[in-house]
C-alpha cells in the first residue's frame, strides 16, 4: 500500500500494528435482507463464457495489494504505503527488470483484434500488460455480442465505476511526511486518469471501455482537486466526506447509500470505514478495499465484497502458527537486558523469562474487525494449537483517538510491564508504534515485537518512523515481498504504457494501482456477461499465481481475499531501504523457501543471524 492510504486511512492510533483504517463501532450486520440474485451460483459461468485460453501459470487477478512501488500517501492523509515495491497483486511485484512502462511485446489496442481470436494474448497464456498477475488470455467478442447492459452500472460500450477517496487527517499526515509518505489530491487524481487509460489499453473488456464516476457536490474529485491546493487534473472521483479519525460509521454508511442510488458497476475503495463496505455490499455493489477485514466480512455479504490483501483471519492463524512453532515455551532472546527490563524481569541473575505474549489492537467504540480476527489468533495459542508455557497470552484494545494516544500509550506500557510481557504483537494501524515505541523507550521497556504481517507495518518506510532502540526486535511475519525500486514497480510500468514519460510522481500509486488491476481482471475475467455472480466465478476459477521472493501468492480459490502466504523478517535499522536509501529495512529469512502458506511455517528461527542490529 502506500502512504497515500495510510494517512487518510488510519489515525495514528496507540500501538503497533499493521495495515488498515480505524474501524467502526458498526461491525457488519449480516447478508442484505433483500433477495440476492446471484449468491446461490446464477449467472454461473465466469471466463469460460469467452472461451479463452489459459496457459501455463494464468494469471491471477491481478490486484496487487500492497502495491509496492513507492512512499506513500495522500495529502488527504494516506495510507502508509508500500513504497518502493512492485506493486502488483497482492503487493507482488512485476518481477524484475524493466523500468516504467515496460511492457514487453505488446502491440495490441483497446479492440484487440478480430471476433474470436485472443486478445492481446501473450506466449505464456497470459495477456500481455504491466503485472505479473495479468488474467488467462481470453477471446475477443464484438461489442454487438457483448449482450449489453448486463448489471447496473453496464451497458454495451461502458463499464461505470467509481474510486472512493477517503477523507485525510492533518495529524497523521504530519507523522508521514517526515519520510515523504504524503501525495497531494491532484496527484491522484492524475493516477485515477492514467490507470483507466490503462485498463482500457491492456484488458479484455469485450467492446465496454471504464468510466469513472464523479461525486455529487462536495464529494466532487475536479472540486476537492481546487480545494486542496488546486491542479490542472479534471479527471472524475468521489470524495469522501466522513471522519475516520475518529471513525463515523453513520456517516460511512450515508456515504454508501449514496453511492449505490449512482448505480456503479464497481466501487474501488482502498481506505474506508468496515460500515461502508458492509453498506454497499447490502445495497448489491461490487466493492474492492478495506484490507485485513475477517472472513465472515466477506462471507456475510458475497458476492460483492472483495479485496486484494489478505483476511484478518488467515493472519491470525498464520501468526499462531508462527508463535506455536518457533516461539512458545522458549526464552526470550532479543530484548533489553538492563536492570527493570525484558530480559532481567525474573532478576538480573536469573535467566531470561519464557516468552509471554500480548496482542494490542484498536477497538474503538466497541469495534469488532480487529477483535474477531485477535480472538481467534489467542483461541489457538492459549490451548487450541499450543498451550502457553510462559504464561496466558493476553489481548488489550485501545481507541482509535490520535487526540489521547499519548495517555493511552502510557497506560498500555505499564500494564505490560507488570504483566511481564515479553512479546508485544500489534494487529492494528501502522501509526500507532510511533506513539508506543518512544513511550515504551522512556519507560525502559524494550520486548521482542512480534510482528503480525498486516498490512503495512512491516513496510520499510514506515518502520524508519519508529523507535529504533525499541524496533530493533522486531521480527516475525509479513505479508509483503522483497521491495525493488520505485521505477521497476507495476505502477510505474502501468503510468509508462499509459503513455507517460518516467515514473509516476506520486510514488505512492501502488495502492491505487492495486485496485485498478483487480478491477481490470475481474471484468476479463467475468467474460462479456457481467454481472457479480460472473464476476466471482471468475475471479475463483484463476489458478494460484506467486510465491517467491518478490511476488506473494495470490489466490481467490473460494475465497474474497488475495493474498495467501507471509515470509519471514526482521529488523535492521542500518540496512539502507532499496524503497529510498534511509536506513532501516526488513531484512527476508532465506529458507530457502522465500514464502510459506497456512500449515508450512518451519521450525527453526532464523532471524537476527548475527544478533540485532545496532
Amino acid at each position: 500500500m502506500t502512504p497515500m492510504a495510510l494517512g487518510r486511512r488510519y489515525a495514528p492510533l496507540m500501538v503497533l500494528a499493521a495495515v488498515q483504517l480505524v474501524l467502526v463501532a458498526i461491525a457488519p450486520s449480516g447478508p442484505a435482507t433483500t433477495a440476492n440474485p446471484y449468491g446461490n451460483g446464477a449467472f454461473a459461468g465466469g471466463a469460460a463464457a469467452t472461451g479463452g485460453a489459459g496457459g501455463a501459470g494464468a494469471g491471477a487477478s491481478g490486484g496487487a495489494a500492497v502495491g509496492a512501488g513507492g512512499a506513500v500517501g495522500n495529502s488527504g492523509g494516506a495510507a502508509a504505503g508500500v513504497a518502493g515495491n512492485t506493486g502488483s497483486a497482492a503487493g507482488a511485484a512485476g518481477g524484475g527488470g524493466g523500468g516504467a512502462g515496460a511492457v514487453a511485446g505488446s502491440t495490441a489496442s483497446a479492440s484487440g483484434g478480430a471476433p474470436g481470436q485472443l486478445f492481446n494474448c501473450g506466449p505464456d497464456g497470459r495477456t500481455i500488460g504491466p503485472t505479473f498477475y495479468m488474467p488467462p488470455c481470453t477471446r475477443v467478442v464484438p461489442q454487438s455480442q457483448n449482450g449489453g447492459s448486463t448489471m447496473p452500472g453496464v451497458t454495451g460500450s461502458s463499464i461505470n465505476f467509481i474510486y472512493y477517496v477517503a477523507q485525510g487527517n492533518a495529524q497523521v499526515n504530519a507523522i508521514l511526511a517526515t519520510e515523504g509518505l504524503a501525495a497531494s489530491t491532484e496527484q491522484t487524481c492524475e493516477g485515477i486518469r492514467e490507470f483507466t487509460k490503462e485498463l482500457n489499453k491492456r484488458w479484455n473488456l469485450y467492446g465496454r471501455q471504464f468510466v469513472s464516476m464523479n461525486g455529487p457536490g462536495n464529494h466532487s474529485g475536479p472540486a476537492s482537486v481546487q480545494a486542496n491546493g488546486g491542479g490542472s487534473c479534471t479527471y472524475p472521483f468521489f470524495q469522501g466526506q466522513c471522519s475516520l479519525t475518529p471513525p463515523d460509521p453513520p456517516c460511512e454508511r450515508a456515504e454508501a447509500d449514496l453511492i449505490a442510488s449512482m448505480h456503479p458497476a464497481m466501487v474501488l475503495a482502498p481506505t474506508a470505514d468496515p460500515a461502508f463496505y458492509n453498506e454497499l455490499g447490502k445495497n448489491q455493489i461490487v466493492v474492492w478495499g478495506g484490507e485485513t477485514e475477517p472472513d465472515s466480512y466477506h462471507q456475510q455479504i458475497a458476492p460483492f465484497y472483495w479485496d486484494v490483501f489478505e483476511s484478518g483471519s488467515l493472519t491470525a492463524q498464520m501468526d499462531a502458527e508462527y508463535w506455536c512453532k518457533k516461539l512458545n515455551g522458549k526464552r526470550v532472546q532479543w530484548a533489553g537486558a538492563t536492570p527493570g527490563d525484558v530480559m532481567t524481569f525474573n532478576g538480573i541473575a536469573q535467566p531470561p523469562p519464557v516468552r509471554k505474549l500480548a496482542v494490542l489492537y484498536p477497538s474503538t467504540n466497541g469495534d469488532p474487525t480487529y477483535k474477531l480476527s485477535v480472538d481467534l489468533e489467542l483461541s489457538l495459542v492459549n490451548g487450541k494449537e499450543c498451550n502457553p508455557a510462559g504464561g496466558q497470552a493476553i489481548e488489550i484494545a485501545y481507541q482509535s483517538d490520535i487526540n489521547t494516544a499519548q495517555q493511552q500509550s502510557n497506560t498500555i506500557v505499564a500494564e505490560l510491564k507488570q504483566q511481564h510481557v515479553t512479546d508485544v504483537e500489534a494487529f492494528g494501524d501502522p501509526i500507532a508504534p510511533v506513539f508506543f515505541t518512544n513511550t515504551a523507550d522512556s519507560q525502559n521497556y524494550h520486548p521482542e515485537i512480534y510482528m503480525s504481517g498486516m498490512g503495512l507495518i512491516d513496510y520499510d518506510v514506515l518502520g524508519q518512523l519508529y523507535n529504533h532502540n525499541v524496533w530493533k526486535y522486531a521480527f516475525g511475519p509479513s505479508s509483503l515481498f522483497d521491495n525493488v525500486p520505485f521505477a521497476q514497480s507495476e505502477a510505474a510500468k502501468a503510468w509508462g504504457d499509459a503513455g507517460n514519460s518516467g515514473p509516476p510522481s506520486d510514488q505512492t500509486a501502488n495502492l491505487a494501482w492495486a485496485y485498478f488491476s483487480a478491477m481490470g481482471s475481474s471484468f476479463q475475467m467475468a467474460g462479456p456477461n457481467a454481472n457479480p455472480g460472473t464476476i466471482r466465478n471468475g475471479l475463483w476459477s484463476l489458478p494460484p499465481r506467486g510465491g517467491d521472493q518478490h511476488h506473494t501468492l495470490l489466490s481467490f480459490k473460494n475465497v474474497y481475499t488475495g493474498i495467501q502466504d507471509m515470509r519471514e523478517v526482521w529488523w535492521c535499522s542500518t540496512t539502507p531501504s532499496i524503497i529510498n536509501n534511509h536506513p532501516g529495512a526488513y531484512v527476508s529469512v532465506d529458507d530457502p523457501t522465500w514464502r510459506h502458506q497456512l500449515g508450512q511455517w518451519p521450525t527453526t528461527l532464523k532471524v537476527f543471524p548475527n544478533g540485532p542490529c545496532p
